[in-house]
């Protein structure tokens, strides 16, 4: 009952040090519970009409989110929890209430000013990729921070920021003027303007509002611009001040480019930035073309490994071949979106640096690059190094799953049985049984037929691989 007593006191005891709560942590509540803290956020928490409005239109949204919150405006995951019809009704998938300096030092791994603008845009991105952790291939997803300075002297101040909209990042700063407002009253009207905020980032503005008064536009901001809060903010009575910045958001590929960011999730009409996942399954290649072969593979080693989410991965580097071009990243890519398959697009070409992206996860990868990983003359001829190598694959928990492919000369399917693995490496690799996986599909040779315009069914037999 403890979680249910702070319900009903609300959620502001809560500030007096860092806590954690998960969707899980509801699983317990019973129907009872649930209107206590319906009667709650209504009497105790000035949930409004309009602002339940709002929590009920982002609720009914795709998005999920994750929300940080700094100093105060905890009223927020109470609205969203306690008017959400059950547990997966609702976009909340996590809160973090990070109330000491060296919380926010973790979260951001930067030394920033408590209530900052800064400090609001690192806390969103964070809140973004932890939202990615939590969340599937293809969901929709949204970080959101509130940075709240309740001892300003010349009047207190917030920052609501959220990263992941289309448009780029956005942060709104409150001015609260009135110095003699209870910390209540002006937590309610932070809280108000978060909720306004989120609804415009996840373009989840009720209809039923769309000819009021509000403090932002579902159309976009001007950057900078100045304004008075209009109501419901001011039915509070204290008089504050909005400013409103939208950041443009960069093309995320030119962006991968420029080394700006670490990878781009592509899954249809939803792109990810800059929020590489752990714990997944990834068949990396250079798909071109992406073809039946690596479609069946990575279901294949889904199923292997107990159905662990997976995703195709496309390395814009490649240590013989240099950079991809942008264009031609494109035109890969767009096999994928066409195909509604996830693909991650990284600057990871060796399979260390895959590791340090995408810690605890699986790789998939054929013969032919699992007989190189485990040859000293890749490693500049030093057992050692390459040793090394792969103390460092350990370290980041990742593992290796090896698909076969027929060898033409020696007419017979070769698999991780036929690579000398050193003993010491041996629990790093996993084979992938010929009866499981086997298609003779090789993209050099589609290539090939698509140049001369021959049709795929007439394929010689020949040495066949998975690339």
């Amino acid at each position: 009952m403890a979680q249910v007593y702070l319900c009903r006191k609300g959620l502001a005891a809560w500030a007096q040090k860092p806590h954690l709560l998960r969707n899980s942590s509801l699983i317990s509540f019973n129907k009872h519970t649930r209107r206590l803290m319906q009667q709650t956020s209504a009497c105790q928490s000035g949930l409004d009409s309009t602002s339940a409005q709002l929590v009920q239109s982002i609720n009914a949204s795709n998005m999920r989110l994750v929300l940080y919150a700094t100093g105060g405006a905890i009223q927020v995951p109470t609205w969203l929890l306690s008017n959400a019809s059950g547990l997966n009704q609702t976009a909340l998938l996590e809160v973090l209430l990070p109330q000491t300096q060296g919380s926010l030092v973790d979260l951001t791994k930067q030394v920033l000013p408590w209530c900052s603008e800064a400090a609001a845009f690192a806390l969103a991105q964070a809140a973004y990729r932890r939202a990615a952790h939590l969340s599937a291939f293809g969901t929709p997803i949204v970080g959101i921070s509130i940075c709240v300075d309740p001892a300003a002297p010349e009047g207190h101040r917030a920052f609501v920021a959220v990263h992941g909209k289309a448009q780029g990042p956005c942060v709104a700063c409150i001015q609260l003027t009135q110095p003699g407002a209870s910390r209540v009253e002006e937590d309610t009207v932070v809280s108000r303007l978060a909720l306004k905020v989120l609804a415009d980032a996840l373009d989840a503005w009720p209809r039923s509002l769309t000819g009021q008064s509000r403090t932002l536009s579902p159309h976009g901001w001007a950057p900078s611009e100045q304004l008075c809060v209009s109501q419901p903010l001011e039915s509070e009575g204290i008089p504050s001040v909005v400013s409103l910045k939208q950041i443009a958001a960069p093309d995320p590929l030119e962006a991968l480019m420029a080394g700006n960011v670490k990878c781009v999730e592509f899954n249809g009409s939803q792109v990810v930035t800059d929020a590489p996942r752990r714990n997944k399954l990834y068949l990396p290649g250079s798909f071109n073309p992406l073809h039946a072969g690596h479609k069946q593979l990575l279901a294949v080693a889904r199923s292997l490994s107990g159905d662990k989410e997976a995703a195709f991965e496309l390395s814009i580097g490649n240590p013989d071949k240099g950079m991809l071009p942008i264009e031609e990243t494109r035109r890969r890519v767009q096999q994928f979106v066409d195909a509604q398959l996830p693909v991650v697009v990284s600057c990871a070409p060796l399979y260390t640096d895959k590791s340090d992206m995408f810690p605890d996860s699986t790789f998939v990868l054929g013969y032919d690059t699992a007989k190189r990983l485990v040859m000293p003359k890749y490693y500049g001829d030093s057992e050692l190094n390459m040793l090394l190598n792969f103390a460092r694959l350990r370290h980041r928990g990742c593992k290796l799953m090896v698909a076969g492919r027929f060898d033409a000369e020696a007419q017979k399917f070769l698999t991780l049985r036929d690579v000398q693995v050193p003993p010491g490496l041996a629990d790093l690799f996993e084979d992938i049984d010929e009866y499981d996986f086997r298609v003779d599909l090789s993209s050099t040779e589609l290539r090939a037929k698509a140049m001369r315009q021959e049709p795929l069914g007439a394929r010689p037999s020949g040495a066949s691989r998975v690339e």
